[in-house]
């Protein structure tokens, strides 16, 4: 029996990391080995004759409790959390998209991507309607609240110190329940967010109703990472929008503004280094349904 090995599950026991499921190993047939078997039967007849058993080479899982110690997942990096208001389909959509970054492993050197581990936000990939902000105003649209869980992700990505694939996160339309300058928009289908160039780190997920937290493992580089914000600046005002209908959905406004915020790394309690991060947030029109 050939195939490819099966990865072990790691998961998180009283605050370590642990294979909670082992690993097996798989078996591959080599062009070498399967030229060493056929070609002494070319010349021969009969069925028997011509019947010979091909050597197969053991391929050994990536995840496995041997192997656990050189993954290098030693301590927890980070834990950040957002909470949200309460809402029949936050609490699907934002489960489901926890639940599929849950237990995420990224080896040294890969790209994880938030949008390509969570899917496209369809019925049949376990999301239904909800309301996000489209166009700069709320509307229905499959998948709404997995922001929040982007958000998140991309917080926890901030304080492990790891490097996202952009320092610069994506414009957005609202701050109002957003960290400033640390909120990534999670559009379909493009890539989000971390790059991991050392040891190789795991996503855990907790989720409320009203609440995801993200918790990254793995080593530290860093004793601390922290955020300094600097001043709004760009204010811009909003506009007031009159709509009608039934999908109308009326909306408070904010202002729009740019701010960069720093991360910090600290060794000892001196900084190492900063990295700044710059985010310009549009105007969040008031809408008045009539």
């Amino acid at each position: 029996m050939t195939g490819a090995p099966v990865e072990g599950t790691l998961g998180v026991r009283d605050g370590k990391v642990v294979v909670v499921k082992e690993g097996r190993e798989g078996r591959e047939v080599t062009a070498k080995s399967l030229g060493a078997a056929v070609d002494p039967l070319l010349t021969r007849t009969g069925q028997a004759a011509r019947t010979a058993a091909v050597a197969t080479k053991v391929t050994q899982p990536q995840v496995s409790s041997a192997n656990l110690a050189a993954l290098g997942i030693e301590e927890q990096m980070s834990t950040f959390t957002v909470n949200f208001p309460t809402a029949p389909y936050r609490t699907t959509n934002i489960g489901r998209a926890a639940e599929l970054i849950n237990g995420s492993l990224v080896q040294p050197g890969e790209v994880w991507s938030f949008n390509e581990t969570v899917g496209e936000r369809t019925e049949e990939n376990g999301f239904v309607d909800g309301t996000m902000i489209l166009d700069g105003r709320y509307q229905e649209a499959p998948g709404g609240g997995v922001s929040a869980v982007a958000t998140t992700v991309f917080n926890a990505v901030f304080f492990a110190g790891v490097q996202p694939s952009s320092t610069a996160p994506t414009p957005s339309t609202s701050s109002a329940t957003r960290p400033a300058a640390r909120r990534p928009s999670p559009g379909q289908p493009g890539p989000e967010v971390p790059q991991r160039l050392g040891q190789a780190d795991l996503h855990r997920r907790e989720r409320t109703d009203s609440s995801v937290t993200i918790t990254f493992y793995g080593t530290k580089k860093y004793d601390s990472v922290e955020a300094v914000a600097g001043p709004r600046t760009n204010v811009t005002e909003p506009e007031k929008r009159e709509a009608t209908g039934k999908t109308c959905v009326p909306q408070e406004p904010l202002e729009g503004f740019d701010i960069a915020v720093d991360r910090v790394f600290k060794n000892g309690g001196e900084e190492v280094k900063r990295q700044t991060f710059k985010t310009h947030y549009t105007p969040r029109d008031e809408v008045v349904c009539n």
